[in-house]
């Protein structure tokens, strides 16, 4: 083998890129699969809003949106913890879901929450948690291109690798 053959042979090329890309989407796919595989459970707990506002919110839009702002506390293991929420409230998927014409209601002092909060560390809390409802689609996701990496790895890349090192 010359050389020149041997030099071209080593140039990183299309072919390279597309493998390097196909590779980190496997793994990718994989990492928040597995991800979600693992992540805990959070526990629930009732909360009660101490202070909340409702600010309206329109981003250079002309739909005005009701973003809320609470601080609330909540019970955990006889400690009371007291944490900030600011976000757009939710219609539907959450305990804690509520119509636009509802939101005044969040505001006022006491009101009820379902409050979610890590086992492991209950400083953590969070009023939607929403389960990882992703996972069959992700895994379908990594199968797919596990089999689109391993074809285009065992079947075009040689073949467009020394179509490009006998050019």
């Amino acid at each position: 083998m010359g050389f020149a053959r041997q030099k071209a042979h080593r140039q990183f090329c299309i072919p390279d890129c597309i493998a390097v890309v196909l590779l980190a989407a496997v793994v990718g796919t994989a990492v928040l699969w597995l991800r979600g595989q693992f992540e805990e459970a959070w526990l629930q707990t009732g909360g009660r809003v101490l202070d909340g506002r409702v600010v309206k919110a329109h981003y250079n839009a002309p739909v005005v949106e009701n973003r809320i702002e609470l601080l609330y506390s909540y019970l955990v293991d006889g400690t009371v913890y007291t944490s900030k929420w600011r976000g757009f409230w939710p219609v539907e998927k959450s305990p804690n879901a509520l119509p636009e014409s509802r939101h005044a209601e969040l505001t006022a002092e006491g009101y009820p929450l379902t409050v979610f909060y890590d086992a492991r560390n209950p400083e953590r809390s969070d009023l939607h948690r929403v389960p990882n409802e992703h996972h069959l689609a992700l895994m379908g996701a990594m199968i797919a291109l596990g089999m689109l990496n391993c074809a285009y790895l065992f079947r075009v890349y040689p073949k467009w690798r020394t179509s490009l090192v006998a050019d």
